[in-house]
C-alpha cells in the first residue's frame, strides 16, 4: 500500500505526463482547435431567441450589428425572420454536433495511441527489471500498472489538460459577450470563479489520496486472483477455494470502501460546486430582471445573457471538476512512473554492442571467485 500516499507533487507529475506526450504534439495542436470551435458555436447559440424575443414579438430596434448582416426584406418581415431564426437554430444545433463528433473522434484516436506507447515502455521496462522486483511485487500489480494505471496519460493529456485549457477560453469569451450586454452580471458571473478555485484546492489532495487507495487495493485484489488461478492445482489439492475465495472478497471490499470514500468527497464537491453556481444564476436572475424593468436590457438581451451564463456555469464548472477528477490519474500516473524510476539490477552500456548470433565460445577476464 506505499502508493497510498503521494510520493509525485501534481506538477512533477503533469510534467513527465507531457513529456511522455511530447510526440503528439501536433495532433494535439489540431485537437485544441477543433475543441476550440465550440466557443463562437456557444455564442450564436442564443442569438436567434434574442432574435424572435425583441424584434419578432417584440418592436425592439435592431442593434448596429445585426442591421449590417441581416437583409433589409429581412428585417421589415416578421414572418420570414421567425422562419429564419428557427431554422438557425438547427443549423446551429447541427454544427455543435459535428464539433463534438469530430472532437470525440480525434480524442479516442489521440489518446489511446499515448496509451499504447506509455504501454510498450512500460512493459519493456517490466521486462528489463530483475526478478527480485517481480517476486517482490507480483506480476498481478505490474498487469494492473501496465492496463489500467498507464491509461493516465489519456485521461490528462486528451480528456484534462485540452477541455480544461478550452473551457478557460470559453469562459473568456462569453464573459466578454455578457460583459458588452451588462458589465454588472459578468461581473457578478466572475465572482464564482475565486469560490470555484477554494473548492479545489480543498478538495484537492484528499482526492489524490483517496484515488491512490482505490488503485493500491485493487491491485492487491487482482493479485489474490493471478496467485489462485497460477496455483489451481495446488488449491484444489488442499480443498482451499473457499479460503482464496474469501481471501479475494477480503481485498475487493476494501477496494469497494475505498472507492465509495473517493466517490463521496467527488460528490461533495460537485455538490459545493453546483450550489455555487446556483447562488450566481439566482443573483444574476434577479439583477438582470430588475434592468429590464429599469431600461438598461431589452427581454431579449436578458433571456441571451441567461443563455450564456447558462453556457458559462458549464466550463466554469467543468474547470473545478477536471481539476478534481483528474487527481484518480495522476494517483494512477505516480503507481506508473514509480515502476518507470525503479531501475535494473544489472544496467545495459550506454554503447553497448548488440548479439545478433552467438557462436557459443566465451572466455573469463579479471575474474576471481572465492568463499
Amino acid at each position: 500500500m506505499e502508493e497510498a500516499k503521494p510520493r509525485y507533487g501534481d506538477w512533477a507529475l503533469l510534467a513527465r505526463l507531457f513529456g511522455e506526450a511530447r510526440s503528439y504534439a501536433g495532433s494535439l495542436v489540431v485537437l485544441f482547435f477543433v475543441s476550440l470551435i465550440g466557443a463562437p458555436l456557444a455564442l450564436l447559440l442564443p442569438l436567434p431567441v434574442k432574435i424572435v424575443v425583441d424584434h419578432v414579438l417584440g418592436s425592439e430596434p435592431f442593434p448596429p450589428i445585426l442591421q449590417s448582416v441581416l437583409p433589409q426584406s429581412l428585417q421589415s418581415d416578421p414572418d420570414r425572420l421567425l422562419f429564419v431564426s428557427a431554422l438557425s437554430v438547427v443549423v446551429f444545433a447541427l454544427l455543435t454536433q459535428l464539433q463534438t463528433f469530430a472532437s470525440w473522434m480525434l480524442e479516442t484516436s489521440i489518446g489511446q495511441r499515448m496509451v499504447v506507447d506509455l504501454r510498450r515502455r512500460l512493459f519493456e521496462h517490466l521486462q528489463r527489471l530483475s526478478l527480485a522486483f517481480h517476486a517482490m511485487r507480483g506480476t498481478a500489480d505490474s498487469i494492473y500498472r501496465l492496463q489500467v494505471d498507464a491509461t493516465a496519460i489519456q485521461s490528462v493529456a486528451v480528456g484534462g489538460a485540452i477541455p480544461f485549457a478550452t473551457a478557460i477560453i470559453k469562459v473568456i469569451v462569453l464573459v466578454i459577450a455578457v460583459a458588452r450586454l451588462d458589465w454588472v452580471l459578468a461581473a457578478i458571473a466572475l465572482l464564482g470563479g475565486p469560490a470555484l478555485f477554494g473548492l479545489t484546492e480543498l478538495f484537492r489532495r484528499r482526492l489524490r489520496r483517496g484515488w491512490a487507495e482505490v488503485r493500491a487495493h485493487e491491485s492487491s485484489a487482482m493479485g489474490v486472483v493471478q496467485e489462485s488461478l497460477q496455483a489451481l492445482s495446488v488449491v484444489k489439492a488442499f480443498g482451499q477455494e473457499t479460503r482464496e475465495t474469501h481471501r479475494y472478497l477480503q481485498r475487493a471490499d476494501r477496494g469497494v470502501d475505498a472507492a465509495v470514500r473517493a466517490v463521496r468527497a467527488h460528490g461533495i464537491f460537485d455538490l459545493l460546486v453546483g450550489v455555487v453556481n446556483g447562488i450566481a444564476a439566482a443573483v444574476i436572475l434577479y439583477i438582470g430582471a430588475r434592468h429590464v424593468q429599469h431600461g438598461p436590457l431589452t427581454l431579449g438581451e436578458l433571456v441571451m445573457i441567461l443563455a450564456y451564463l447558462s453556457q458559462l456555469f458549464m466550463p466554469l464548472r467543468e474547470i473545478g471538476t477536471r481539476v478534481a477528477s483528474i487527481q484518480s490519474a495522476l494517483a494512477s500516473a505516480a503507481r506508473v512512473f514509480a515502476v518507470l524510476d525503479e531501475r535494473p539490477d544489472v544496467e545495459e552500456r550506454p554503447k553497448a554492442e548488440r548479439l545478433e548470433r552467438a557462436r557459443g565460445d566465451f572466455r573469463f577476464e579479471n575474474v576471481a571467485f572465492a568463499y
